[in-house]
């Protein structure tokens, strides 16, 4: 899913035009209200956005089944697995 196409902003929008294209999408009722939410969520965390904005400069939704690599973890909101370092167990 492609945020700036869920809340229709470019890349170069700020906070508060993220917030208002939320609200604005929420009226469209285009997406659903937790596609909308999670848009919003992933464009006002940095990393992700940064992400985000590298992945959707072109446009590879149509390549979508493709490509190999997909956004991290984070920015499909999951949390990274912790593993355990054995060098500390001696």
């Amino acid at each position: 899913m492609n945020p700036f196409r869920v809340l229709e902003i470019s890349r170069e929008a700020d906070k508060q035009q993220i917030v208002r294209a939320a609200a604005m999408a929420l009226q469209r009722r285009t997406f659903s209200a937790f596609e909308i939410a999670a848009a919003q969520r992933k464009l006002l965390d940095p990393v992700c956005r940064a992400e985000l904005s590298f992945l959707y400069t072109i446009d590879i939704d149509s390549l979508a089944s493709k490509r190999e690599t997909s956004p991290s973890d984070r920015c499909r909101g999951e949390m990274p697995r912790l593993e355990r370092l054995e060098i500390f167990d001696r």
